[in-house]
């Protein structure tokens, strides 16, 4: 993403890693080696001489050499406290471009690893001009540099150790549903989803009214579509143009827009599946567009148990205790009424804490109780906790016991309310319909 946001190549990125609970081994290529060290150090890392001078290129394309860091090849200012650095940058721009190739071959370089007064520490120098100046005058082309660039960081980002095994590229899904849930809104039993759209920026965002949200029931004589109807809102309650742009969407000249939807839902009928139709937006018979998961629908996982995101938060933020960082937590839940529930609790998980061993991760596992202060709706009862936890970013996993089965709603943040999360409760509901269907 960094590189991205520098005007460099988008670097395609892998899922799958693991986290390091320490460094690895020592090895990363200094100043004053010589040669010979840096091509065995790159050598050992998977890289030849010339891709050794070429990842050096890429890297050194931004950012410089500071001198809190190396006050032997940067002089540190007189008179200023030892807390201020100086930083001698590799090239004359801060944009990802080729200028510190361009202004070591014509002799501008202010590169302090090329042309600093320690000759010792002339590292780049020596590595740029190890294979006499061949791979530096072809990085000059800015189509190669950004190519070569691309290649070896990607080779980089994906040396992982040997029992990892990574996705496959990670790729822009152009739609994709967000925040799909049952929630209770005034009393009243709704199913929220927002639909997110990743649109050129040229291009004219799609006219919410164009959107329709079609469901099946989860349960009864029309349970997932079977009799040939599905329910429908036409028109999305509420559209969002981006408010933020990630490097990688600037990169790839693209804008994400979020529609939502949310309807009122019958607790005995629920939802299983849903899918959006596009109409074209013109007088032409173009079939409407059908965003539906290549086929299969996007399901509702289950029905059983979720959260309220507006009444879920930190009710005391960062409080000491005995010398350990608290937050106080307030959990709100709704669960099905029938089967009475057994047991409903979350099952906690955070690592995001500065006063533990690398690695550390914080479990808990809390129970709710029926709180009858919060408004509930038709077929459920609400649910809450209040508890203390380590860490900052928790999430936690709900789940309700009954009739000796057990439901889970995975992964869900219960930290600060967020307006993307609450967003729920500004849309208004849609129009329910019912609507033949091809099945």
């Amino acid at each position: 993403m960094a590189v991205a946001d520098c005007g460099g190549p988008i670097i395609p990125l892998r899922g799958g890693r693991i986290d390091a609970t320490g460094p690895g081994r020592a090895g990363v290529p200094e100043p004053h080696q010589d040669l010979q060290t840096h091509i065995e150090n790159f050598r050992l890392q998977g890289f030849n001489p010339t891709e050794m001078i070429e990842l050096v290129a890429c890297g050194h394309t931004l950012g410089g050499v500071e001198s809190a860091d190396f006050p032997t090849i940067v002089d540190q200012p007189p008179g200023l406290p030892s807390s201020f650095s100086e930083s001698a940058a590799f090239d004359g721009t801060t944009s990802f471009d080729t200028a510190v190739v361009t202004q070591y071959l014509d002799g501008s370089t202010l590169n302090p690893l090329v042309s600093g007064r320690n000759e010792t520490t002339r590292s780049d120098l020596r590595i740029f001009s190890s294979d006499g100046n061949v791979t530096m005058k072809a990085l000059s082309n800015p189509v190669v540099f950004k190519d070569r660039c691309k290649t070896l960081f990607e080779r980089m980002l994906n040396t992982v150790p040997a029992n990892v095994n990574l996705t496959e590229v990670i790729e822009l899904i152009p739609e994709k549903p967000q925040q799909a849930a049952l929630r209770i809104v005034n009393g009243t039993l709704t199913f929220f989803v927002a639909l997110r759209v990743a649109v050129p920026v040229d291009e004219t965002p799609i006219d919410p009214s164009r959107f329709s949200l079609f469901w099946c029931d989860r349960y009864g004589d029309g349970s997932n579509c079977q009799s040939g109807t599905a329910n429908r809102i036409e028109g999305a309650g509420l559209y969002v143009p981006t408010q933020f742009h990630s490097p990688i969407m600037v990169a790839l000249g693209k804008a994400f827009h979020y529609y939502y939807f949310q309807a009122p839902i019958d607790p005995n009928r629920s939802v299983s599946h849903f899918w959006w139709e596009v109409t074209s937006g013109s007088a032409s018979s173009e079939p409407a567009k059908v965003y539906n998961n290549g086929g299969t629908n996007y399901p509702l996982l289950q029905d059983d148990i979720f959260i309220l995101p507006a009444l879920t938060t930190i009710t005391d933020q960062n409080r000491f205790d005995n010398g350990t960082l608290l937050n106080t937590y307030l959990v709100v839940a709704a669960a099905k009424e029938e089967p009475k529930p057994h047991r409903v609790y979350i099952d906690t998980f955070d690592n995001t804490h500065g006063d533990l061993p690398v690695g550390t991760i914080i479990t808990a596992t809390i129970d709710l109780v029926p709180n009858a202060t919060f408004p509930a709706a038709p077929g459920y009862m609400i649910y809450s906790g209040q508890f203390d936890l380590v860490g900052s970013a928790t999430t936690a996993d709900f789940r309700v016991d009954a009739n000796g089965t057990t439901a889970t709603l995975e992964f869900q943040p219960i930290g600060f309310p967020r307006d993307a999360q609450n967003v729920y409760t500004q849309v208004p509901f849609g129009v329910v319909e019912l609507v033949q269907i091809q099945t």
